[in-house]
């Protein structure tokens, strides 16, 4: 019987990953924080290991380290939970010496299971069975007794945050916050709640980047924070009825300016979302009524018309009700945040990272999918 250490600190998906290897026949055993996770490997020499990065104690870097310090753990299959939103966590991940890199974000047990399999069949000496699928839909049984204990300790400790006065209290919360987050997005794809997860793994990339970065808390990352909340709230609560429509989600954006449009790409695309780039104000408005863009983003450097100017014809000319984010510059947005609200759009502040812009234009474009018809 081949033997599985399973690294991770978030019992609802540790469960789950459990469930899954031990039916495939696997000896898993699960560690909860690196030190006890060295401490296993030391005495078990296990034939593969599945890793996360965040955990308490020793971190998954320091483990992986560990692992390939030692002749045992030279060849050791090591596959590692990383975000797609944080490419320096990724590149160190392979340089410490990944097997495999995964997104928790966009791996289920099948996926994680397949990967497991074919570095397995490249070791040795490995007798492997061929990688099954999980039996049923991975949803059914989790999404009722996983999202409750998720969403409700999420929710408050997200009011611990946004209520907080001194530094380390918000420290705190971030920190647990983020925590939440990385659980949330990998319960969520594991369940096949391929929209929530998406949003959950934005939000903890910029719940990661406001913990490292307090300086970076301003009036547009707390909103855009609340907006998250809300849309993971929401996700979650229709998630034991209802997946979000799967399709690829289509962004319009509006942006006459070639760096912040570089890192509005890469953004999109880290969030599994199409892009139509336009940079004047008239193409805008002939565009965008179109029923194909989930959403629409105007950056205040749009030529032809103020990006406030843009979203009044749009919504009282055009009609369109397409959910719209306004970038605007850090000292107007607190002027311009009442305004942009009473037009039914969304501002956020430059420079904003790719975390904060996909957290928020994931978030609007699924909640409003969830008060459309199902198809």
């Amino acid at each position: 019987m081949l033997k599985l250490l399973l690294v991770e600190d978030d019992k609802i998906i540790s469960s789950i990953y459990h469930r899954k290897f031990a039916d495939d026949g696997f000896e898993v055993t699960l560690c909860e924080n690196g030190r006890d996770a060295i401490d296993h490997f030391e005495q078990s020499q296990p034939d593969v290991v599945i890793l996360d990065l965040n955990l308490p104690v020793l971190n998954g870097f320091e483990v992986l380290r560990h692992i390939r310090s030692q002749p045992a753990g030279e060849n050791l299959p090591v596959v590692v939970f990383s975000n797609a939103y944080q490419p320096k966590l990724i590149d160190e991940a392979w340089q410490s010496g990944a097997s495999a890199v995964l997104m928790k974000a966009t791996t289920n047990p099948r996926k994680m299971a397949e990967t497991i399999h074919d570095l397995l069949v490249s070791v040795p000496g490995k007798v492997v069975k061929p990688a099954q699928a999980p039996g049923g839909s991975p949803a059914s049984a989790t999404r009722l007794d996983g999202l409750v204990p998720f969403i409700s300790g999420f929710t408050k400790v997200h009011n611990d945050f946004l209520t907080a006065s001194a530094p380390t209290t918000q420290l705190s919360a971030l920190f647990e916050l983020s925590r939440a987050a990385n659980g949330l997005a990998g319960f969520a794809a594991a369940a096949g709640l391929d929209g929530l997860a998406r949003v959950a793994e934005a939000f903890q990339a910029l719940l990661q980047e406001l913990h490292d970065h307090p300086a970076a808390v301003t009036p547009s990352t707390r909103r855009t924070c609340r907006v998250a909340m809300d849309a993971v709230t929401r996700l979650a609560a229709a998630g034991a009825v209802f997946n979000p429509n799967s399709a690829p989600p289509a962004v319009l954006l509006a942006d006459g300016n070639d760096l912040s449009s570089r890192l509005a790409n890469f953004a999109f695309q880290k969030a599994g979302i199409t892009v139509t780039r336009i940079d004047h104000a008239d193409a805008v408005l002939q565009s965008a009524a179109s029923p194909r863009f989930d959403l629409i983003v105007v950056d205040s450097d749009i030529n032809g018309l103020t990006a406030v100017n843009c979203i009044r014809q749009l919504r009282e000319t055009l009609r369109v009700e397409t959910p719209i984010v306004v970038v605007v510059s850090p000292h107007e947005f607190p002027h311009q945040l009442t305004q942009v609200e009473s037009m039914r759009a969304d501002p956020i502040a430059k420079p904003y990272t790719a975390a904060e812009l996909a957290a928020l234009t994931l978030s609007l474009i699924h909640r409003r999918r969830l008060s459309l018809p199902q198809t």
